[in-house]
């Protein structure tokens, strides 16, 4: 979770098209980039790291080509020395590029996958983020750093940036369900071929696997098995309505194959720090503090619901959002123009914020929006408890903070329908949103909490937890410890 891309980004993918009426630019989680085709060919141009050697910063590009059949849907693609064809509808392998920083040397790898979507009457043709080529990784992804070359000689290429499914691409309209899946689906394969090579290795110690396709796909696909979602379509729901729950399928095979193989003296441990729920309804927590007075523009200044923070007046603003639950004092002393006082000014504040907070209603549902907030002092130990937000606001099922309000923006409305893709969420309430935990040893805590985990981890190598650690081992009653 956070390797980044080539570009140094979470995942910037690149859309080529020569549709007239196709918004050109920057989209949220990629660019789009018109093309012509000229005499059966495309040239294009792929993007890579900003090259800091030159003036400007400019971003290094590499050309590419497209020769497209006049009357089938097929192209042939040369990108430096690779050739390969293409279908309409059809995925690359893999294709290794190289950017050159400075001539001679100072060269940077880049890995990326094609996608011809369409052909025919317009060319439309989507390349991934170019991630971190593991065989030759530009900066460290792995500890050793000799490991990822390793794996891919192991296992072949894979999937490097920390969010490998390219969810902004289906929220932009760029992929369909479809062609989004086949990617998803992809991103599991390489999972389970480096799963496969790296257990059957794994005889004593810790061995640890994280697979990313129940989150990232359950964020996706919630609103194709709920019909009460405001983007449940039936159509699609037919065509894929069942894929949380084959994504579901394949991990239960791989835990099915884990339990095979282990023996009374190895402890499992199956793991989700989260649960789902359903993310119907925004609620743009910036307006709803602009609204009630707790933040104030400048005089004659509009709310922009797209530049964060614009035209605030900090010297008569005592509370901000940003982020998916944070709630923020001007705090004096603390922010540059902070008016509220530590101490008894901000407790009073909090407090009022608190109450009103947890009596907001959705007029559409008529169910409450916000279930918990809790104060940082109440929710955080240790020497970094004071260093987030003031106040974490807990939403009910069914309702997140809006994809503008946690960049600091203004929409015009309080209370949304959710339209995007994005449709199922767990940054709600947590006690809304258990996790899960499983285990082949009888759990005997009653209530386990993810500050166990790691002193679970330490007891079973006889290893006592550091001073100010949290949590006991959960095969321990209360009792017992």
């Amino acid at each position: 979770m956070g390797t980044p891309d080539l570009r140094g980004t979470y995942g910037t993918f690149s859309f080529y098209t020569d549709d007239p009426i196709a918004s050109s630019g920057l989209v949220e989680g990629g660019q789009v980039i018109p093309v012509q085709v000229e005499n059966s060919r495309v040239m294009a141009s792929l993007i890579g790291p900003d090259n800091s050697f030159r003036k400007d910063h400019p971003a290094a590009m590499e050309p590419f080509s497209v020769a497209v059949d006049p009357l089938e849907s097929v192209a042939k693609f040369t990108v430096q020395d690779h050739e390969f064809v293409l279908r309409e509808g059809e995925w690359s392998d893999w294709i290794r590029v190289e950017f050159q920083l400075i001539p001679f040397f100072g060269n940077v790898k880049g890995i990326c996958r094609f996608y011809l979507k369409q052909v025919h009457p317009r060319f439309q043709l989507y390349v991934s983020p170019i991630n971190i080529d593991p065989a030759e990784p530009a900066l460290p992804i792995s500890t050793p750093s000799s490991y990822s070359r390793f794996l891919t000689d192991e296992v072949g290429e894979f999937h490097t940036q920390g969010i490998a499914e390219d969810t902004k691409a289906l929220s932009d309209g760029v992929l369909d369900d479809k062609e989004y899946l086949q990617q998803a689906r992809t991103v599991l394969t390489e999972h389970r071929r480096i799963f496969d090579k790296e257990f059957a290795k794994f005889n004593h110690g810790v061995f640890f696997f994280y697979f990313s396709s129940l989150d990232l796909n359950s964020h996706m696909f919630w609103r194709l098995m709920d019909p009460q979602h405001p983007e449940y379509d039936a159509m699609l729901a037919d065509q894929n309505g069942s894929a949380i729950a084959n994504f579901y399928q394949q991990i239960d095979q791989v835990l099915g194959e884990v339990l095979r193989r282990l023996d009374d003296r190895t402890t499992l441990l199956v793991l989700s720090d989260h649960g789902f729920a359903p993310y119907y309804r925004s609620f743009n927590l910036n307006t709803w503090l602009l609204n009630h007075g707790y933040i104030k523009l400048k005089n004659g200044a509009a709310s922009d619901s797209s530049a964060p923070l614009a035209n605030v007046d900090w010297t008569e603003t005592r509370a901000y959002g940003l982020g998916l639950n944070g709630l923020y004092l001007n705090l004096r002393g603390r922010e540059s123009n902070g008016i509220v006082d530590p101490g008894t000014q901000a407790d009073s504040l909090m407090a009022e914020l608190r109450a009103k907070l947890l009596s907001v209603q959705d007029p559409k549902s008529k169910q409450q929006v916000i279930t918990r907030v809790d104060l940082a002092a109440e929710a955080y130990q240790g020497p970094y408890a004071r260093s987030g937000p003031d106040m974490l606001v807990g939403y009910n099922r069914g309702y997140r903070a809006g994809w503008q309000t946690i960049l600091g923006s203004f929409p015009a409305e309080e209370l949304e329908d959710n339209s995007n893709p994005w449709s199922g969420d767990h940054c709600m309430d947590y006690t809304l949103v258990p996790g899960v935990l499983l285990s082949n040893r009888k759990i005997a805590a009653n209530a386990p909490a993810l500050t166990d985990i790691a002193p679970t981890i330490l007891a079973e190598f006889g290893i006592v937890k550091a001073q100010g650690m949290i949590g006991q081992s959960v095969f321990q009653s209360v009792a017992s410890q």
